[in-house]
């Protein structure tokens, strides 16, 4: 996988207003820095600008108490008598507001987290995760800082550093990506979504929501940057206990690494591109063969084709396309794609399980077993359409 700096989602507050006043607010707007226990550094602005459009603190989390009642009623049983703890605030590299991370407590301490828009401009739910702890906890107020796509980071020695990898990237390079990011956001579907959550009756009645997920699928953790292999591993393993034996080792352990280090030969070395997914699962499933590396022979000939979403539905991400395999009961690879403009392509795959709809905040979402650290995330499909590919994967009969 390419370095986790790329793994969260973030946008530009001052081209999404598209103001060239505020625009000069934010390019005004300079960090200065003082020195912090520990190496660590807080970030203060003379005049903080607040800009058109800021979520407070409780309207996001009026957005984030409804997702987590809706979430634990459909899927997640362990939310159900969960609570939120206080937001921490991230803010951008230009220090405008970003997103507010809302800490998710259960029973038995952390159990996940909501990240909700600080932007009424930008969908409202922008991810969720249903176990560990928030980004952000224990850290100064002030430091943490949103990187594109979906990075938590914090500012330490005058550099951003991933709260979850400590990778590092130049605060120049985080303005360049945030802006191209940023230029793909969908407004019109977020002022509605925003809209209709502040709508008093809106929280009077149930939730005209509906999900589909797949059971049976295991949730594996990758072996360095292999994700790829990894979210195919997590699907032909599934497929293997659904009438088709062979495709994974019974001397695999629990995490999948003998079909994981088999499809690192079927598939070749990270980065894996869309092709060498397609092949690689297909070679894996449809020929007899042994690796030499972990000496595991398989016999498959099931024929299983794995097939771009593009070259079916005429569009990489169709929603109506995704939610046909999910409801045929066929886990997609999906796969998330930035240009990232300075040095690489950031990029990462995971396995699609299920989606979420909800027609009273117009909110349609889908949920990943993600191969970093083997979370379950839910991610908004509109704030993400711009940037992800599925893949399916069928067997012939």
């Amino acid at each position: 996988m390419a370095p986790l700096l790329f793994r969260h989602c973030i946008y530009l507050a001052g081209v999404e207003l598209g103001f060239s006043l505020v625009s000069a607010v934010i390019l005004v707007s300079a960090w200065s820095i003082s020195a912090l226990g520990m190496g660590e550094q807080t970030l203060s602005i003379a005049g903080d600008p607040v800009l058109p459009f800021t979520a407070t603190p409780e309207e996001a989390r009026r957005v984030a108490e409804r997702h987590l009642e809706d979430q634990a009623d459909y899927l997640r049983s362990e939310w159900r008598e969960a609570r939120l703890g206080e937001p921490a605030l991230f803010r951008y590299v230009d220090r405008s507001p970003a997103v507010y991370v809302f800490p998710v407590i259960g029973k038995r301490g952390p159990s996940g987290y909501i990240t909700v828009s600080a932007h009424r401009g930008k969908v409202p739910v922008i991810e969720s995760a249903d176990e560990g702890e928030a980004p952000g906890r224990g850290a100064r107020e002030g430091t943490l800082v949103f990187v594109p796509p979906y990075t938590y980071s914090v500012m330490k020695y005058g550099q951003l550093r991933d709260l979850e990898t400590s990778a590092v990237v130049s605060v120049s390079d985080a303005r360049r990506i945030t802006a191209l990011v940023e230029s793909a956001a969908p407004r019109s579907i977020a002022s509605d979504a925003w809209h209709r959550y502040s709508t008093d009756e809106q929280f009077v009645q149930p939730m005209a929501s509906y999900s589909r997920y797949i059971s049976g699928v295991p949730n594996y953790t990758q072996r360095g940057n292999g994700c790829g292999h990894c979210a195919g591993a997590m699907l032909l393993a599934y497929w293997d206990k659904k009438g088709y034996p062979d495709l994974q080792s019974n001397k695999d352990d629990k995490n999948g690494s003998l079909l994981q280090q088999c499809l690192a030969t079927d598939m070749g070395p990270p980065p894996v591109t869309f092709a060498a997914a397609e092949d690689g699962i297909e070679y894996h499933a449809n020929n007899k063969h042994t690796h030499l590396k972990t000496r595991v022979s398989y016999s498959c000939r099931y024929h299983f084709n794995a097939v771009r979403a593009k070259s079916l539905d005429r569009q990489k991400n169709s929603w109506p396309g995704f939610k046909r395999e999910i409801e045929n009961k066929r886990p997609v690879m999906v796969y998330h794609d930035w240009w990232y403009p300075v040095k690489q392509s950031s990029y990462h795959w995971m396995t699609a399980v299920g989606y979420y709809e909800n027609t009273n905040v117009g909110e349609r979402g889908y949920y990943v077993n993600d191969c970093h650290g083997g979370a379950r995330r839910y991610f908004n499909y509109d704030a993400y359409c711009d940037s992800i590919s599925w893949l399916y994967v069928r067997p012939d009969r």
